[in-house]
């Protein structure tokens, strides 16, 4: 059984933000879908029943069974995936995301936790957890930014990727997702861990006008929903418009942000706010509810539409 929930921001009668992370774990007919509930503060809601909660599958009000409120002290051990996305960073951004980066990483870095770091040409074979604290500020100061820059500087680059800048785009924009796939797909691979994506990059736009997330995304976002892991998106570049709507015009984002919603993460744009959104993030992680429902399809293999509220 396959179940995608929808991220849906709603409020409730005592004023807190939930949202509904594509995070589940079905376990015969039962589901668990993983939701965060905040105050207006941005503070986590604890004491929720049950009925305080609305989910509906496909549309269709389901009751829920139990919600279970986790907190820091019942947490499992954290693991921390960043995909460095080189290719999508311009160069003049490179040293601002270092600085900002490798505090926020070494702050929030705890002992018991477990993190790797993916740039666009490492080889996905060597995607391993670590919890050599060294190695991994290591690699996040090694952040090299060449959005645009397509001089060939690896073996591979020169042998295996086409010169026009427009074939060069468009296996690189492949290379990223394929690294957002494979490491999805190794974080749902552990057990007894509480596993977040972290996707630096400014995007790059959609393939197919009618979908909110290109057709290479597409799969990123099956893959990171089964592996029950949301994906927290930092975009270098600060938004055109305070205005999500009349950013539209900036495809980058707008994908950038439609893949985070569809993960059950989050997108924050600027460097400056970096701070912000890991904060959010770490909130996130360590204080949710899970919710347990009964799915009223079969096993099919599908996915299906869940939303929270």
């Amino acid at each position: 059984m396959a179940v995608k929930p929808s991220c849906l921001i709603a409020l409730l009668a005592a004023c807190p933000l939930l949202t509904a992370l594509a995070a589940t774990e079905p376990t015969g007919s039962l589901v668990r879908v993983t939701t965060v509930v905040t105050n207006v503060r941005g503070e986590p809601v604890q004491g929720l029943r049950p009925a305080d909660f609305e989910l509906t599958v496909d549309g269709k009000p389901q009751p829920v069974e139990a919600a279970e409120f986790r907190s820091d002290g019942a947490r499992a051990a954290r693991v921390l995936a960043l995909v460095l996305d080189e290719f999508h960073v311009a160069a003049t951004h490179g040293p601002s995301v270092r600085d900002a980066l490798l505090p926020l990483v070494d702050a929030n870095f705890r002992a018991g936790d477990f993190a790797l770091v993916v740039k666009p040409l490492d080889p996905l074979t060597t995607i391993q957890p670590t919890s050599d604290r060294r190695a991994l500020l290591a690699s996040i100061a090694s952040f090299d930014a060449r959005q645009g820059d397509y001089t060939p500087k690896t073996l591979f680059e020169r042998k295996y990727m086409a010169h026009a800048p427009a074939a060069m785009a468009a296996a690189r924009a492949q290379i990223v997702t394929s690294a957002v796939r494979a490491v999805a797909s190794t974080l749902g691979e552990l057990r007894d861990v509480r596993p977040v994506l972290v996707l630096v990059s400014d995007g790059f736009p959609r393939q197919r006008a009618d979908r909110n997330v290109p057709a290479n995304l597409l799969s990123a976002v099956r893959v990171a929903n089964r592996a029950e892991v949301p994906a927290y998106v930092f975009a270098p570049s600060a938004e055109p418009s305070a205005d999500p709507a009349a950013s539209q015009g900036d495809t980058g984002h707008a994908t950038l942000r439609a893949f985070a919603a569809d993960t059950g993460g989050a997108f924050t744009s600027g460097v400056a706010s970096f701070a912000g959104g890991m904060a959010r993030m770490i909130r996130e992680l360590e204080a949710h509810y899970v919710l347990t429902y009964r799915a009223p399809h079969a096993d099919d293999g599908r996915f299906h539409s869940v939303a929270v509220t």
